[in-house]
């Protein structure tokens, strides 16, 4: 079986350790952990307002799947759900349902410990592909994947996505499906020039990229160079889209507080033009949750929909 067919296993794992050691900076959503005592930080000299920006090695070693998703995906958090769930959520269904954004493949890059993103794009291509640069980030996905004891509930989720397709499906239906489309589980590094290195894949027909460059990249520099990146994963026409926090400058969990690349929608606009990319949509949502007030100062939620052009 070539590397293009590999699925889940330990394969997910293991193909990248060697490469992705050494790298400086890799793909992940908005990441925070719980445990951070002795974790490693170099400093981002680039960085306007000097946070610390963490190391790759970190996230990879550190990260607790488990403490993101129950801090920053709990649903019973109506406000917060709003903001970071429903808000982009709504317009990725929208955009798909308007027929343009669909085709064989969707790459997620940066997925987290999360599917929600995917449950949507599933109705509207032939397969869908997420992933993450830490690795138990993707075990987490092949938990429910597989629907292992412990798995994340992300029944709310899949509600909501029903409710706001109009109900065509059930939340049964919806999950086997995702279940049946989501054959590959990838690392990934948005900092090398194909992000999927060493796999070569052919040119997909959208990638998502929810809640994970402006971690990933150090500077706007960075940022941008890794929007050139993904533009060669996707077809001349083919669709990006990205959804960023705005005015965001880190977050924290437990007492460890961790850098993010403060974004505004001056700059996401001339980074993704700079990029080879036309904007096709922008929502913008201003932020209406306090509960988190200690975790992240982040003023507002960004979404974008952008086309490839060369």
């Amino acid at each position: 079986m070539g590397e293009e067919e590999q699925v889940l296993g330990p394969w997910i794992y293991n193909a990248h350790k060697a490469a992705s050691a050494s790298s400086p900076a890799a793909c992940s959503c908005h990441e925070p952990r719980n445990s951070f005592q002795q974790a490693a930080f170099i400093q981002a000299e680039t960085c306007d307002t000097m946070c610390d920006f963490a190391d790759a090695e970190v996230y990879q070693q550190q990260f607790d799947p488990r403490a993101y998703l129950e801090t920053f995906y709990n649903f019973s958090a109506t406000d917060l759900m709003n903001d970071i769930v429903k808000f982009p959520l709504t317009h990725l269904v929208k955009a798909f349902s308007a027929g343009d954004v669909k085709g064989d493949i969707c790459l997620e890059l940066g997925s987290g410990p999360c599917i929600h993103y995917l449950l949507s794009a599933c109705d509207f291509f032939k397969e869908v592909i997420a992933s993450d640069c830490v690795d138990s980030c993707l075990r987490e996905i092949e938990k429910w994947l597989k629907k292992e004891q412990g798995a994340y509930d992300w029944n709310p989720a899949v509600r909501l996505i029903c409710e706001l397709e109009g109900g065509r499906e059930t939340c049964d239906e919806k999950e086997e499906k995702l279940r049946r489309k989501l054959k590959r589980l990838l690392k990934c590094d948005v900092t090398k020039r194909n992000p999927l290195e060493p796999l070569v894949l052919p040119q997909v027909d959208c990638v998502l990229v929810p809640f994970c460059l402006q971690v990933a990249c150090k500077d706007q520099t960075a940022y941008i160079s890794a929007l050139k990146n993904i533009n060669t994963l996707l077809k001349p026409g083919g669709h990006l889209v990205v959804v960023e926090t705005l005015n965001e400058s880190s977050y924290t969990v437990g007492q460890t507080t961790l850098f993010v690349q403060n974004m505004s929608e001056e700059f996401l606009r001339k980074a993704i033009s700079e990029a080879g990319f036309a904007l096709e949509k922008l929502e913008r949502l201003q932020r209406a949750d306090n509960s988190l007030q200690n975790h992240t100062d982040y003023e507002g939620t960004i979404f974008i929909v952008a086309r490839k052009l060369r």
